[in-house]
C-alpha cells in the first residue's frame, strides 16, 4: 500500500535525523580506523589532525574528513526546524562544519601555533550553535507531551546536552592552548561528537512521542511557527 505524502514527508524528516546521528557515531571510528589500517599510522592527538597526516603509503583520511563534515553540513541546512531561529541556528552549524573543513587546523607549528584559527573559531561555534538549539529550540514541541513527569525528563535531557556540548569543546580548546601532546583532544572531541549524535536520537524520539510533525502537517500544533 503506498504511503501517504503525510507519511512520505515525516520519513523524509526521520531520515535527515537517522543520517546525522549515524554519521557521528560513525566519525570518530572512521578516522581512527581508517588511520590506523589504511593510512598507516597511529591515533591522532586529535580528529583534525586526520587531514594533515599522510602514511609511508601516502595514504590519508582527507577525503573522508572533509567529506563527512560536508555532508553534515548538508543535512543540517536541509533540516528545517519548528521555528525560525531553529532554522537559522542550524543552517548555522551547517556552514560552520562545512567550515571545520574548509579551514584546517595549523600544521607542523608548534610550539607557535596561533590559539586562535578560523578552524578552531568554527568548530567551537559549531557545538555552541548545536547547543543553542538544545537549549533554546528543542522545547518548542515539548508542551505537546502531557505528562509533567515526562516533560520534565526531556528538558532535562536537554539541558543536560547542551551544557555538554559547551563543555566539549572549551576543554578541547584548552587542552590544545597547552599543547597537549597525546591523543586526550581526539577522545574529547569525540564525545563532543556523541553528545551531537544524541541530542539528534533523542530528537528523534521525543517527536515520534508528540507525533509533533504530523499534528503540526494536519494543522493541529503552530507552536513555534514562524517565530522569532
Amino acid at each position: 500500500m503506498a504511503r501517504s505524502i503525510e507519511e512520505r514527508m515525516i520519513a523524509t524528516y526521520f531520515s535527515l535525523r537517522t543520517g546525522l546521528v549515524v554519521m557521528a557515531v560513525l566519525f570518530p571510528w572512521l578516522l581512527a580506523l581508517g588511520g590506523k589500517f589504511y593510512v598507516g599510522v597511529g591515533l591522532q592527538e586529535s580528529m583534525s589532525a586526520y587531514y594533515h597526516v599522510i602514511g609511508a603509503n601516502g595514504h590519508s583520511m582527507r577525503d573522508w574528513f572533509v567529506g563527512v563534515l560536508f555532508a553534515v553540513g548538508a543535512l543540517l541546512y536541509l533540516y528545517k526546524g519548528f521555528s525560525r531561529r531553529e532554522d537559522i541556528a542550524l543552517n548555522l552549524a551547517g556552514a560552520l562544519a562545512v567550515g571545520i573543513a574548509v579551514f584546517p587546523m595549523a600544521w607542523d607549528c608548534k610550539p607557535n601555533c596561533p590559539v586562535v584559527t578560523p578552524h578552531g573559531v568554527c568548530a567551537v561555534s559549531f557545538f555552541l550553535s548545536i547547543a543553542f538549539v538544545c537549549e533554546f529550540c528543542s522545547g518548542d514541541t515539548l508542551p505537546l507531551i502531557k505528562d509533567p513527569a515526562t516533560r520534565a525528563r526531556f528538558q532535562r535531557i536537554y539541558r543536560a546536552l547542551a551544557i555538554a556540548l559547551v563543555v566539549s569543546p572549551a576543554a578541547a580548546f584548552v587542552f590544545n592552548a597547552l599543547s597537549f601532546q597525546t591523543s586526550l583532544i581526539f577522545f574529547i572531541e569525540a564525545f563532543g561528537i556523541y553528545v551531537f549524535a544524541a541530542y539528534w536520537f533523542t530528537k528523534s524520539r521525543e517527536l515520534a512521542l508528540t507525533q509533533a510533525e504530523r499534528r503540526t502537517m494536519r494543522g493541529e500544533f503552530a507552536k513555534g511557527i514562524g517565530a522569532a
